[in-house]
């Protein structure tokens, strides 16, 4: 899943300076962007985009429908966003996974049952294969996914420009969305925070933190008009790579000079 191409995204609309901190792409990385097309077409990789949304939402988007189909998600990302898409098994039938699948990997959190899977969203670190579930995820950051947003809205986020309230770290948003259970109700209860530099912070930047919330949230409702899907697909659960084929990757192989991978995979 790709970035729309053109660069512009509401987030962009709402702040101007969404990562306008950013420095611009290395020079020698802008043409591997056509190498990675490249090759998952060899794979028989389906590649989505929308324009005017980022890569984030159009994931957002496939896998809540993909749960309402019925289907168990796995997101293969370390992105702390998209931790907020998790959640639980709601029961039924898996979608997903078949008898050949191989979950042997790491796991993050205690409530995967690969016994009986059920639809649910999951990451899957592609650095580590860290499977990170719905309790994983309150490990990691002291909430459940549906309150993570408010967290990253307080803390903020160097990285994307995103604001938050200064001196909010997240530990600190944590235990304040913990305490009140969201952030509107921090907003609604600044007046009685203890700690004075605190209160005072989050009086001053009720506005920005309410900004920082629009920013970190993912659109779940991107127009499946707006993505680049095959007009044959009908439904989010026919997202399937296509028939191997030997000559497409060999193809791609003999281009890239992957003679090793060629051969390894010719034996």
């Amino acid at each position: 899943v790709f970035d729309s191409k053109d660069g512009i995204n509401f987030r962009k609309k709402i702040y101007p300076e969404y990562k306008a901190n950013r420095k611009p792409c290395p020079i020698d990385l802008i043409p591997q962007f056509d190498f990675v097309k490249d090759a998952a077409d060899a794979y028989g990789i389906l590649q989505l985009e929308a324009a005017g949304y980022e890569a984030d939402d159009v994931i957002a988007t496939i896998a809540t429908k993909a749960l309402e189909e019925g289907c168990f998600v796995n997101i293969l990302s370390g992105d702390k966003d998209l931790m907020q898409l998790v959640t639980r098994g709601e029961g039924g039938e898996d979608r997903s996974c078949n008898e050949n699948d191989n979950n042997d990997g790491n796991h993050y959190g205690s409530g995967y049952d690969q016994q009986q899977p059920q639809p649910r969203i999951e990451l899957i670190d592609p650095m580590n294969t860290v499977r990170v579930d719905y309790d994983g995820v309150i490990e990691k950051w002291g909430v459940e996914p549906e309150k993570l947003g408010d967290v990253l809205a307080l803390a903020g986020d160097s990285s994307d420009n995103i604001p938050g309230v200064p001196g909010i770290g997240p530990k600190i948003a944590a235990s304040l969305i913990q305490e009140y259970g969201s952030l509107d109700g921090v907003i609604q209860s600044v007046d009685n925070i203890k700690q004075k530099a605190r209160r005072e912070k989050l009086k001053e930047n009720i506005e920005m933190a309410r900004l920082s919330r629009q920013l970190v949230e993912l659109e779940r409702n991107v127009p499946m008009e707006t993505m680049s899907i095959p007009s044959h697909f009908q439904a989010v659960s026919d997202f399937r790579m296509t028939v191997f084929d030997q000559d497409r990757l060999f193809r791609f192989y003999d281009r890239m000079g992957f003679r090793d991978l060629k051969r390894r995979v010719k034996s």
